[in-house]
């Protein structure tokens, strides 16, 4: 088994790959003609005492990876991360970090974040086409990179990155898996990838105990995209950041410097926790409510008893996915998801099955600090429901825009 990067390694390249897309412009400010290739060499020889780590030991072969952000002729050349060879103690190892959105560099970036369409992935799997162009503005350099080092592999490739740069993060060890390198994945806030297929793909092809995926539980970027967007995670390899039940999602818990601050004094992965240890008993449900009142909307508090409620759904109605997570930190699927998929169900629920439905919909008023509705007791109210969500999707969606716009500030 590989030994696996400490979270405060992982968090510490996270951040470093900023400062070399900050680098990456100022140098190639100062050579506008120089091409893209020749800055990378140059900031190769630049940035390698900057990216050291005392804790990793030297690099060597530090090689700088540049692609475009944006749509269609609104693009712009920046560094996107780096690929290096660990020696000391980690020698035969190799790191692959990317970037998050570095909006104060490139304002560029926000139109790779907002293109959500979709594209076949590296392994053939539907992707965010947003994400995918950056990746394949790079693609080529990377397999050049391998193909230059010839029969010499790595035991391991360490692929690492945050909000943009974990989605990135994800498309990386696709293709270097597709190509059979071993690697081991680790993401910080990072947005939804692909579709089912491509996260049932992933969590095949790498095992289980190489990925880490980190969440602050109250980060919204890692909400979205919603369903059929789903992370490639298992329940051993998603990891949470300790925050209170009544801490609020907001923006500045996906930021490095705030929401993910406390993973760069972690030594351990057991000091983060597991999406079992957030499961929440009714009754301290009931008695936080009581204490917090409006103020646990757009909670995690107010996360756990919406999916608490759709469990209790779930069991009245007898579905299969209801049941699948055991929390709202879910595999697959949040409580979002879960009743968007649920849509063309609600008209036929009556008896138990609607009285449970009726108390997701206070649930989710609740979480969105909205009034408690009066849902008809007879027949189920779809278009409820279907307002209810649109409201998550504009709160929610636009805080996480937020912040993925000010990944690079923290």
């Amino acid at each position: 088994m590989n030994r696996l990067l400490t979270p405060s390694e992982v968090h510490f390249f996270a951040q470093k790959v900023y400062t070399l897309d900050a680098d990456f412009r100022k140098l190639q400010s100062t050579k506008p003609n120089a091409s893209a290739s020749s800055v990378r060499a140059q900031l190769g020889r630049l940035d390698q005492s900057v990216l050291t780590n005392p804790q990793f030991g030297n690099f060597s072969d530090f090689t700088v990876l540049s692609s475009t952000s944006g749509i269609s002729n609104l693009q712009l050349m920046s560094g996107f991360g780096f690929i290096a060879q660990g020696t000391g103690p980690r020698t035969g190892e190799w790191i692959l970090a990317t970037r998050g959105t570095n909006v104060q560099e490139n304002k560029y970036d926000l139109a790779t974040d907002a293109n959500i369409a979709v594209q076949s992935g590296p392994r053939g799997h539907t992707v965010h086409a947003g994400f995918n162009r950056t990746f394949k503005g790079y693609e080529n350099q990377l397999i050049r990179y391998l193909v230059a080092q010839g029969v010499k592999r790595p035991s391991v490739i360490h692929c690492i990155g945050h909000s943009l740069g974990g989605a990135l993060a994800n498309l990386n060890a696709a293709l270097l898996q597709m190509r059979g390198y071993n690697v081991a994945l680790y993401t910080l806030g990072s947005p939804r990838v692909g579709y089912l297929s491509f996260a049932h793909d992933m969590t095949k092809c790498i095992p289980e105990t190489q990925i880490r995926r980190i969440m602050n539980p109250a980060d919204p970027v890692a909400m979205v995209p919603l369903f059929p967007f789903v992370h490639a995670s298992r329940s051993q390899s998603e990891l949470y950041v300790p925050v209170a039940h009544s801490g609020m999602i907001r923006v500045a818990n996906h930021l490095l410097g705030d929401g993910y601050k406390p993973v760069a004094s972690m030594s351990s992965w057991s000091q983060l926790k597991t999406a079992a240890q957030y499961d929440f008993d009714r009754s301290l449900m009931k008695k936080y409510l009581q204490a917090y009142g409006s103020k646990s909307s757009m909670s995690v508090l107010a996360m756990l008893t919406l999916e608490q409620k759709l469990l209790d759904l779930g069991d009245a109605a007898e579905l299969a996915p209801f049941a699948v997570a055991q929390s709202f930190l879910s595999t697959y699927m949040t409580a979002f998801d879960r009743l968007n998929s649920f849509l063309p169900k609600v008209p036929y629920l009556q008896g138990r099955p609607l009285q449970a439905y009726n108390e997701v919909i206070h649930s989710l008023s609740q979480f969105l600090g909205r009034a408690k509705p009066s849902p008809n007791q007879s027949r189920p109210d779809v278009a409820l429901l279907r307002g209810l969500l649109g409201h998550f999707n504009t709160e929610v969606g636009g805080m996480a825009s937020l912040a993925i716009r000010k990944a690079s500030a923290g």
